[in-house]
Order: C-alpha cells, then structure tokens, then sequence
C-alpha cells in the first residue's frame, strides 16, 4: 500500500500505473500516479541534482537514494511485492 495523504493505492492493483522519470536538463524528478481511485503527480528536484556534472546513467542508484524510486520498483517488481508480502505477514 502506498499512502500519500488521506489517498491510498495497493501497489499490486491491476488498474494501479506508476511512473518515475528524470527531466536531466531541469534535473528533476517526475512520479505519477494513475488509478480509477484518485490520480497523484509531483515534480521534484532529483537526488543527484546538486552534485556538479552528475549525469544519471545508472538507473539502478535511483532507488538506494529516492523513496518514490524505491516504490516505483516495488510496484513494478511483483517478486519484491510478494517478499515484502512475506516478510511483513509472518
């Protein structure tokens, strides 16, 4: 479950679209949320954008270093889901 506000979506809902990307030339951050329960968006400045020539050629830091990159992979990985699932239930 992912809850912002008084809104929350289950992350493996079928209905559920994430999206997270960079903008590198306005070094921010993109995430979305598309749902028949509610839509969410927000642009942010990205982690590496005050790091001087930083270019982010590897996506896998994204989701050690932002929360919302950590749930995109979450939501697009039903194996994390269902280990996190695991872990959380016993």
């Amino acid at each position: 479950m992912l809850q912002i506000d008084s809104q929350i979506w289950p992350l493996s809902a079928t209905h559920l679209k994430l999206n997270f990307y960079h903008d590198v030339r306005k070094r921010q951050t993109h995430f979305a949320i598309t749902s028949q329960t509610g839509d969410f968006a927000i642009d942010y400045q990205a982690w590496w954008a005050e790091i001087p020539d930083f270019v982010p050629v590897e996506p896998e830091m994204d989701k050690d270093e932002d929360y919302l990159a950590y749930i995109y992979e979450v939501w697009k990985t039903p194996s994390i889901q269902q280990t996190l699932l695991e872990r959380w239930t016993a």
